[in-house]
């Protein structure tokens, strides 16, 4: 229901009094006189009141730059990815995959940013200094999150008690990343 709100005249000498008073009071008041102006900053507020939150609000922004490995599959629903990745993340950044060979896994990155061009799974063994890729495999983003299901096997190269750095790649651009342990 809108209501009226009579003014006092004197708070609207100048563009910026009348700024002050409409923060000031908390109210927008339109006067024939004043209708433009109060339009522009009524849509202002209005702008930069919705679009703050968004930005406060995102639940990926904890993951952005990292890989979370799960044998458990991810939901599909992408509402409920935030609540996957919180119940599959380890703090160290280090996953150990036990009951293998074969090592299924499902792995769900976050990047920084949306991105349509073709990312590179990588798989590099640490104790590599040089860093080559020894297993890698073309994978799709959907907005800012990847979603993929591999299997590391003897046949690749993979071995028991290995570390491995795993990384989704642009390019030679990191985007994401973390490591995996095997165990047997």
């Amino acid at each position: 229901m809108r209501r009226e709100v009579a003014a006092p005249r004197e708070l609207f000498t100048s563009e910026g009094e009348q700024l002050v008073a409409l923060r000031h009071e908390g109210i927008i008041i339109l006067r024939a006189v004043y209708a433009r102006r109060v339009r522009f900053v009524a849509a202002l507020v209005v702008m930069f009141g919705l679009v703050a939150p968004a930005r406060a609000g995102d639940a990926l922004k904890p993951y952005v730059g990292k890989i979370v490995i799960s044998p458990e599959a991810p939901p599909t629903a992408a509402s409920e990815i935030p609540a996957y990745l919180a119940a599959n993340v380890v703090k160290e950044g280090s996953y150990d995959l036990t009951k293998g060979p074969p090592w299924p896994m499902h792995l769900v990155g976050v990047l920084p940013r949306a991105i349509t061009k073709p990312i590179t799974l990588v798989f590099v063994d640490k104790a590599d200094k040089k860093l080559a890729p020894m297993f890698s495999i073309q994978v799709a983003s959907k907005q800012r999150v990847v979603i993929a299901h591999t299997e590391a096997t003897v046949a690749a190269g993979f071995a028991v008690g290995k570390t491995y750095l795993v990384r989704l790649m642009l390019g030679k651009t990191v985007l994401a990343t973390t490591e995996l342990v095997l165990r047997d």
